[in-house]
C-alpha cells in the first residue's frame, strides 16, 4: 500500500497537523472569548451626546506591568467624533447621578453596572438621549 502523505505530505495525518489542528481550536476559543467581553454598543450617551465605552485596556508599555486580560477601561466618543479614556469613572459616575437629566442619570446606573457588577460585555448601553 502507498500512503499519499507521511510526515510533511499533502494529503497526510503525520507530523505536526495534530498540534496545527489544537492550536486552531485553540485561537478560535481564544477569539470567541475575546470577542464576548467587547461591548459592541455604547455603554450610553450624555446630555451633550457622548458616547461611553468599555474597551480593553491598552497594553501597558513594559511587560512587568502589563493589565490582566480582563481589565477594561471608559471611554467616551464625543459628538464631533474625538475619543479619550475617562480617567476617573467614580467621578464621572458621581457627576452624572447629580444630574437631572434623564440621559445623564441613566448612563449613570450603566457605569455602575458595568463597573461594579461585570454585566454581561454583549448586552444592550444604557440608551437614552438629551
Amino acid at each position: 500500500k502507498s500512503g499519499k502523505g507521511g510526515v510533511g505530505g499533502k494529503g497526510g495525518k503525520g507530523g505536526g497537523e495534530g498540534e496545527a489542528a489544537a492550536d486552531d481550536a485553540h485561537a478560535r476559543e481564544a477569539l470567541g472569548a475575546k470577542q464576548r467581553r467587547l461591548r459592541l454598543s455604547p455603554l450610553g450617551m450624555d446630555r451633550y451626546g457622548t458616547r461611553y465605552w468599555r474597551l480593553p485596556a491598552p497594553p501597558a508599555p513594559s511587560a512587568a506591568t502589563q493589565p490582566p486580560p480582563c481589565a477594561s477601561a471608559v471611554y467616551a466618543e464625543s459628538a464631533a467624533g474625538g475619543w479619550g479614556r475617562v480617567q476617573c469613572v467614580d467621578g464621572l459616575e458621581k457627576a452624572l447621578r447629580a444630574s437631572d437629566v434623564r440621559a445623564d442619570k441613566q448612563l449613570a446606573a450603566a457605569l455602575r453596572r458595568e463597573m461594579r457588577g461585570g454585566a454581561g460585555a454583549g448586552g444592550g448601553g444604557a440608551g437614552g438621549g438629551a
